[in-house]
């Protein structure tokens, strides 16, 4: 049985606004540290026209509120920062409510020059519009504070 081509991804080049989709979390990619305890992972996003971007989120001494604010925006539910303490398990835990929901987000680009495999390395800021609703078909819990 053959099995149909998908469109290969490409990253996102040019600033503007887009529909991304938080993809799985993939355990074997969150890097903890065994000096100060922090943790980061690289979350993956796509849009319908197979256009992507990683952005990079951190947990530890004093960071974590960019991460409570995308989990936060893409789940629809407010997030307080993770502790400092916290393990792979959590982390998961903690995420868990935004993959695989969909957010309009503007994108700035910033391109940083070409890696060595000749592709050329972008960095993302993330800008939520005022209101910004999660366009996921998930509703949040009763319980959820909502944005």
């Amino acid at each position: 049985m053959q099995q149909p081509e998908s469109t290969p991804l490409t990253p996102i080049s040019k600033s503007g606004r887009y529909t991304l989709r938080m993809q799985k979390i993939n355990p074997q990619y969150i890097r903890e540290s065994k000096i100060d305890g922090s943790i980061e992972y690289s979350f993956f996003f796509t849009d319908q026209k197979n256009n992507s971007l990683s952005y990079q989120c951190s947990v530890g001494k004093s960071r974590g509120i960019s991460l409570a604010i995308l989990i936060g925006k893409f789940s629809g539910q407010y997030k307080l920062p993770l502790v400092v303490e916290t393990d792979k398990d959590k982390f998961l835990a903690y995420c868990e409510p935004a993959v695989g929901k969909t957010l309009e987000v503007d994108v700035e680009v910033v391109k940083q020059g070409v890696k060595q495999n000749g592709k050329p390395w972008f960095n993302y800021r993330l800008n939520f519009p005022k209101a910004a609703k999660s366009a996921g078909n998930d509703q949040p819990d009763s319980g959820a504070i909502p944005f």
